[in-house]
C-alpha cells in the first residue's frame, strides 16, 4: 500500500516537471521565428530646390536564407484638419535580395514641388518573399523648425502663416492642384488654404438637364432653379471689361508673381528687370484657381545697331 502511493506521487511529480518545461520553452521553440526585422526608418535630408521626399526603411535578414524584400506603400496622411490621406502618393520598390544576416536600405519617394511644411505619417510594407509582410509607420515633418539641418537652408525666406503659402516665393499662394495632386485644386484667400472642390451633382431626377452649377469666384454649387440675388447682378455688371485695359481687373487678380523683377510699392503690379518684360493684358498668364497673375517673364533681345565704317578712297591720276 504505501509503495502504490510512492509511485502516484512519482508520477504526479513527472507529469508537473513536464507542464513546466513545456510553459518555460521560448516561442521561438514553438513557432517559426519571423526572419526580417525593422532596425530604423525615416526621411532623408533634403534641400530647398529638391522635388522628391525619400521614405527609407532599414531591415535586417535575421534567417538563414536569402530574402527577396522590397517596400510598397500602404498609405500616406497629412496631419491636418480635416486629416488628408489621399494627396500623397509614394512610388518606387526596387526590389532587392538580402542575405542573411545582412541589412540594408528599401526607399520609396514622394515627388512634388511643395515638400516644405509637411506633417503626417506613411505605412509601408516591408514585403519579402512575395506574400509575407511587415507594416511600418514612418513619422515625418518637414517644417525647418523641427529640422535644425534644414533651417540653415531656409535662412532668409519668411515663414508665411499657412503651409499653403510658398515660402521660397515671397508667401504667394501654391499651386493647389500640384501640391495636392488634384484633390484640393481651389485656394480660398480668406482662410489661405487650399479646398476640395465641390461635385455639384445634380439629382438623379433631372434626367440630362443639369439643375446644377459651379461658381469658380466662391467655390461653391448653386442650383439652376434659383433666381439670381442682387450680389450675382452686382458681379455680373462689375465684371464687363470695356477695353482690354480693364481685362484684369475682370480676372479677379489676387496676387502677382515676378518672376523676373519685384512689386510695385502699390502691390498691384510688378517693376521688371532690365531685359524683361511682360505680356501685357494676356489672359492665359492668368491662374483662375489661385488669382495669380504671372509677370516679367518675357525675355526681351536687344540687337545693337550695326556699326558704320568710314572708307577713305584715295584717288591717283596717272
Amino acid at each position: 500500500m504505501h509503495r502504490s502511493k510512492m509511485g502516484s506521487r512519482s508520477f504526479i511529480y513527472e507529469g508537473i516537471l513536464i507542464c513546466l518545461c513545456l510553459l518555460m520553452m521560448s516561442p521561438c521553440e514553438c513557432e517559426e521565428q519571423i526572419p526580417l526585422r525593422i532596425k530604423d526608418s525615416g526621411i532623408k535630408p533634403f534641400g530647398r530646390e529638391d522635388t522628391g521626399l525619400i521614405f527609407y526603411v532599414t531591415a535586417q535578414n535575421q534567417g538563414k536564407e536569402p530574402l527577396n524584400l522590397k517596400a510598397a506603400m500602404h498609405k500616406c496622411c497629412l496631419l491636418e484638419s480635416p486629416e488628408d490621406c489621399e494627396s500623397m502618393h509614394l512610388i518606387g520598390g526596387k526590389k532587392v535580395i538580402l542575405s542573411p544576416y545582412d541589412s540594408c536600405n528599401i526607399t520609396l519617394m514622394f515627388v512634388n514641388l511643395y515638400l516644405i511644411d509637411r506633417i503626417g505619417y506613411c505605412q509601408v510594407d516591408a514585403i519579402y518573399n512575395k506574400s509575407q509582410a511587415i507594416r511600418h509607420q514612418i513619422n515625418f515633418n518637414t517644417t525647418a523648425s523641427y529640422n535644425s539641418w534644414f533651417a540653415s537652408d531656409l535662412q532668409g525666406y519668411p515663414d508665411c502663416g499657412s503651409p499653403d503659402e510658398d515660402r521660397l516665393n515671397r508667401c504667394t499662394p501654391v499651386d493647389c492642384v500640384v501640391k495636392y495632386n488634384g484633390f484640393r485644386n481651389v485656394f480660398n484667400d480668406k482662410t489661405r488654404r487650399c479646398e476640395e472642390v465641390p461635385p455639384c451633382i445634380s439629382g438623379a431626377a433631372a434626367g440630362n438637364t443639369p439643375t446644377k452649377v459651379y461658381l469658380k469666384e466662391f467655390n461653391q454649387c448653386r442650383d439652376f432653379d434659383l433666381a439670381l440675388e442682387e450680389e450675382d447682378l452686382n458681379y455680373m455688371a462689375g465684371s464687363k471689361a470695356s477695353s482690354d485695359l480693364e481685362i484684369l481687373d475682370v480676372m479677379q487678380i489676387k496676387h502677382y508673381k515676378c518672376h523676373h523683377g519685384h512689386q510695385n510699392d502699390k502691390g498691384k503690379g510688378c517693376i521688371c528687370d532690365t531685359g524683361w518684360s511682360s505680356e501685357g493684358s494676356d489672359e492665359s498668364q492668368y491662374e483662375p484657381l489661385t488669382g495669380t497673375y504671372h509677370m516679367c517673364n518675357l525675355e526681351i533681345a536687344y540687337h545693337e545697331p550695326p556699326k558704320t565704317i568710314d572708307i577713305h578712297v584715295l584717288i591717283v591720276s596717272l
